[in-house]
């Protein structure tokens, strides 16, 4: 055969030494990391004290249900002591401060501990020691460039037919059995804590994790314990199983303004002088940060203020409260006896009312001022205080006497301004009724969203806190139907045979479609779909049935309120300069007034009055806002009359009949067609997708595929590749041989050369990389899987970001890069002799190990220490202008954007770390030497987002650890990639029986793995148990929990990101 010049009268193996990343790169790239790491540290040692309030968002949350430890700052511990609450707080505390989901993302970086370090240890113990005893590479001809030394530790460089692959075939085995028993131990775990999550359950701290003696022999138990269990996944299992216990426990949970607890050092007192969130770590808030007492008005079991006669049903959003028929109140008297020996939930105070403090009772006296400001009447508030102190009797609890009817509620304000955080009691306008008592303004945190306090069928005094996404169930793609086709349907699934138009009730109660001023048009205008899907509801579910809430298009009303929220910043800032100015002139006395430049001529430009100027813009703000306000007032009312949404939320009262309603189809036949799903938390909604039918969501699908294969096959790993491989291209042969020979480039001794050349194909191509990974990828995958509008729920779609990027990393930065680089650094000996180019392939295929170990290197000890210092590019360049002094916030929208903490990219951030995932299973028998630099890049991983997931970021939805379903699955596809690679080396070294048995046996075994886990574990975790459904109480949900915000009374709960996956990355709010 005939080679190129550098593979000219030299083995074949041997021009494949030329891998794509030389030793002298990763030499390079380890130094540069290891410098640039160390300065970020340094960095984030000295400004997290300097800029406590940017690198300590979360301390500024009011309604954490578990404050994490203050931050010790000052002095030289600055620089060393983020690592204390790192290490001394448990998963259970960090569970209990950041939620489910924040310790699902952490236990994926702990699952990469554990797989890595374990496979580390066997790799280097006998993988390694096996590829340096081989030859292959050392046996060159005289005149051939020498072996790198890294390849002399990977697969190649052992001989064909070497009995020795016998070994690297054992070792898949152990690998992939020892990472099934460990996804089987986390998945276990998370079923575990799901349940917990689903039960509203309280999480104990373990006895091991409260030592006992002297602070530091505490705390360095404490540490060493939670270690241990980071390495031990059977201490990890078991430490969880201890946190939820066997029976369900109260759960205190903290009531926004209630009284403090006293907030403790952490640890720093014996256990038995501690309160119970002190022993943890965890404090509570103090009592000045109040707000809303309860999320849903729920029932114990009385009947309703409303007028006899209202039927149950489809409940539109403008129309408060909950109106059962006289029947249905005397039913639920009946039941108000009935108890809960379970003890289901988690135990509420006795009381909903709230007290507020003097210092709140002042603080609210100024936030009243702020709503008069905007045009809020804060009239009633003695009487709104009155009204806190409210007891828990059945009929206090019941929705719809003091709310109002929907003309009232229109008659109030347009919008709530989301900026002020809590309604303070007195300042509630009058027109919201009791909407302050059923969701919460603004950006709250996303827990509380989710919950509903019910007293119902527990002895008196007591209450308990469950999830309200228990009693809801999600229909969508709600067809219309023809008269004719319902009426048979109706007739056919009838117990009776019959069906009353008038909505009245034969043996079987059943509901009517309640839409306001839609329900009262001509018969032909109702919504017969939605009155089908009631009534059959309310046939199989008649006890626990409640009403329908529609979903319907309010995206021009979105615009509206952006729009209004743009003319109210421009009205605060308008009247802040009038205010700065009349002080400004009376501080100037007779002197001459303050003057300022309009127009557009620059130095020009003629002055005017100040005062004049400003108070101008005032007026014209503010009849730009009572105009929006008009605007939206007149939208509101016209999606509310819209009668055919194709998308309802159903409520019901039980869990257990909730639960079953989400898994059966209701109707069998009738012509009607929708789906039937679990209900996303409040939170947790993609309100766009519910817009739309199944017909254009099939036809958005079809649209993204071109544009999503496009990116997928972009050729930025191949283009990498290329570049670390740039020193071959340009300096192969010589100037009479290569024609694009570089000679500057290629010199040995230039000292700067040699630099650039190493900087050019080691570290560029892993920034180039990771910029393309983290700048652009994100917004097109975000932008890609919400115009395809699959995703009802948020968590879905950060599922479906992850997805891209997983296949954008295994189809493109894994085998992109793989091939790329190989394909061009054996270009010239592939177009010489085309009949050995597929033993060229599988030949240099395990020469860019070398590549993706500088990858892993990179990502470990320098971006992971670079999220501490920069963890968000909006965050940090706020802060630095604003310590130049420009850019200061100057309207409440602005200071409340600056107080308030970004959000997690989850679909950016589990994409990365699947990326690791992929390279370093499917290089962990063909170069093992991969394995301790992930190992090392999860701990630092770890680490780094524990102290993120503390003090920085907090989520915009809760779905209780979902997301662990995509981890598993995806490495189970890490496997099977590690089969199919480490197979095809098989086949160039002639292990035709190794390859020939893992691929037939392996495999298999995989996926009977696979398929056993997903049907025993995914299914058990998804839903709550049945027996567990049964026992909890009864809850009236109240509609406006599943209102969308811009359509409740005064678009409470509204703020211009509400509903956007990732808060303060700049998404649009909707895409095409």
């Amino acid at each position: 055969m005939v080679f190129g010049p550098r593979c000219a009268g030299t083995l074949i193996y041997t021009c494949f030494t030329q891998n794509s990343t030389s030793d002298n790169q990763i030499l390079t790239s380890l130094w540069f990391c290891l410098v640039g790491g160390s300065v970020c540290l340094l960095l984030f040692g000295l400004l997290r004290g300097l800029l406590r309030s940017t690198y300590h968002k979360r301390l500024d949350i009011p309604d954490l249900e578990a404050d994490p430890p203050a931050p010790r700052l000052g002095g030289l511990q600055q620089l060393w002591s983020w690592l204390y609450p790192v290490l001394v707080l448990s998963d259970t505390d960090l569970l209990r401060t950041a939620g489910l989901d924040a310790l699902v993302l952490n236990r994926c970086l702990t699952l990469g501990v554990q797989l890595f370090v374990p496979m580390s240890v066997v790799g280097c113990a006998i993988l390694l020691p096996v590829n340096l005893h081989g030859t292959n590479l050392r046996s060159t001809q005289q005149g051939a460039p020498a072996p790198s030394e890294l390849m002399l530790q990977t697969l190649s460089n052992l001989a064909d037919r070497s009995p020795l692959l016998w070994v690297h075939f054992g070792v898949a085995y152990l690998f992939c059995g020892y990472t099934c028993w460990l996804l089987r131990l986390h998945f276990r775990s998370y079923v575990i804590l799901r349940h917990a999550y689903l039960e509203n359950r309280e999480f104990e701290a373990c006895p091991a994790d409260l030592p006992s003696g002297s602070p530091i022999l505490r705390s360095l138990t404490t540490v060493l314990y939670n270690l241990f269990s980071l390495f031990n996944p059977l201490q990890m299992l078991r430490n969880d199983a201890e946190a939820v216990p066997s029976a369900v426990t109260v759960k205190p949970i903290r009531l926004l303004g209630e009284a403090a607890h006293d907030a403790a050092p952490l640890r720093s007192a014996p256990p038995s002088a501690q309160s119970d969130d002190a022993a943890v770590g965890l404090t509570a808030a103090p009592s000045s940060r109040s707000g809303i007492s309860t999320l849903s008005r729920v029932s114990g079991g009385a009947g309703s203020g409303a007028a006899d006669g209202q039927p149950l049903g489809l409940h539109a959003p403008g129309a408060p409260g909950l109106r059962p028929t006289a029947s249905e109140a005397q039913r639920r008297e009946g039941e108000a006896g009935t108890t809960n020996p379970t003890g289901f939930g988690a135990a509420a105070p006795a009381r909903v009312g709230l007290r507020p403090t003097e210092s709140e009772a002042q603080r609210r006296k100024g936030e009243a001022g702020t709503l008069a400001g905007l045009g809020v009447d804060p009239a009633g508030s003695g009487d709104r205080e009155a009204g806190l102190q409210r007891d828990d009797s059945a009929s206090g609890m019941l929705a719809g006497s003091a709310a109002g009817s929907s003309a009232e509620w229109a008659e109030g304000v347009a919008v709530y301004p989301w900026w002020v955080q809590r309604p303070p009691g007195g300042p509630i306008p009058p027109a919201l009724g009791q909407i302050a008592d059923h969701v919460l303004p603004g950006r709250a945190t996303v827990r509380l969203q989710q919950l509903v306090r019910t007293d119902g069928g527990l002895p008196r005094g007591s209450a308990t806190w469950v999830n309200a996404a228990q009693y809801a169930v999600l229909v969508t793609d709600l067809t219309e139907t023809e008269e004719e086709s319902v009426d048979s349907a109706l007739t056919m699934n009838s117990p009776t045979g019959s069906r009353r138009r008038d909505g009245g009730r034969g043996d079987i109660e059943m509901a009517t479609v309640d839409l306001g001023a839609a329900g009262n048009g001509p018969e032909e205008d109702k919504p017969w779909a939605a009155n089908l899907l009631a009534e059959s509801f309310r046939w199989m579910f008649p006890r626990s049935f409640e009403r329908l809430v529609p979903v319907s298009n309010c995206r021009k009303l979105e615009m509206l309120l952006l729009r209004w929220d743009h003319a109210q910043g421009e009205l605060a800032a308008a009247r802040a300069e009038q205010t700065r100015c009349e002080a400004a002139g009376r501080a100037a006395g007779t002197r001459k007034a303050p003057t300022v430049a309009v127009g557009c001529c620059g130095c020009l430009r003629p002055r005017v009055d100040a005062v004049v100027h400003y108070s101008t813009q005032v007026d014209r703000a503010v009849k730009a806002v009572a105009r929006l306000e008009s605007e939206i007032l007149a939208e509101r009312a016209r999606v509310l009359a819209d009668p055919r949404p194709s998308s309802y939320f159903a409520l019901f009262n039980s869990q257990k009949d909730a639960l079953v309603a989400a898994q059966v189809n209701l109707i069998a036949d009738g012509g009607l067609s929708f789906a039937v799903h679990t209900a996303p938390a409040p939170d947790d909604v993609n309100w766009p997708v519910l817009w739309l039918g199944w017909r254009p969501r099939v036809l958005r699908t079809v649209a993204v595929v071109l544009p999503v294969a496009t990116i997928m096959v972009f050729p930025i790993g191949i283009f990498t590749g290329a570049l670390t491989n740039l020193h071959i291209a340009v300096c192969g042969g010589n100037p009479e041989t290569n024609k694009i020979y570089w000679k500057w480039f290629c010199s040995a001794t230039g000292g700067n050369a040699r630099v650039a050349r190493e900087l050019l194909t080691g570290v560029v191509p892993v920034i180039i990389s990771s910029a393309w990974d983290t700048f652009v990828l994100p917004l097109l995958f975000y932008m890609l899987a919400q115009s395809e509008r699959q995703c009802v729920s948020l968590h879905a779609l950060d599922k479906r970001v992850s997805s891209f990027f997983f296949y954008f990393a295994t189809f493109n930065t894994f085998f992109g890069a793989a091939l790329g680089g190989s394909i061009f650094s054996q270009l010239g000996a592939a177009i010489q002799n085309p009949g050995q180019i597929f033993r060229l392939l599988g030949t240099a295929v395990p020469s860019s190990s070398n590549f993706f170990l500088n990858y892993v290197l990179t990502k470990a000890l320098f971006y992971n220490l670079l999220r501490l210092v920069w963890p968000h590019n909006g965050v940090l360049l706020a802060a630095i202008t604003r310590s130049l002094g420009l850019s200061r916030p100057k309207t409440p929208q602005q200071r409340e954007i600056v107080r308030l903490a970004p959000s997690y990219r989850s679909g950016r951030h589990y994409g990365a770390f699947m990326t690791i995932f992929v390279i370093a299973i499917a290089f962990a028998v063909t170069a093992p030497l991969i394995l301790p630099i992930a190992a090392a890049y999860f701990l630092t991983g770890w680490l780094v987002w524990r102290y993120c997931q503390l003090y920085f970021y907090e989520r915009t939805y809760e779905s209780g650890g979902l997301m662990w379903e995509f981890v598993f699955n995806r490495i189970m596809i890490c496997q099977m990639i590690l089969v199919f690679f480490t197979g095809c080396v098989f086949i160039v070294k002639r292990g035709y029986w190794q390859a020939g048995l893992m691929w037939f046996t392996l495999t298999p075994l995989l996926s009977l793995f696979w398929k056993y886990c997903n049907h025993y574990y995914q299914v058990r975790g998804r839903s709550m148990p049945l027996n567990a459904a049964m026992a909890a109480p009864r809850v009236l949900l109240d509609p406006a929990v599943y209102t969308q915000p811009a359509l409740r009374p005064g678009a409470y709960g509204w703020s211009p990101e509400a509903g956007v996956v990732w808060f303060k990355y700049g998404l649009p709010k909707y895409t095409l």
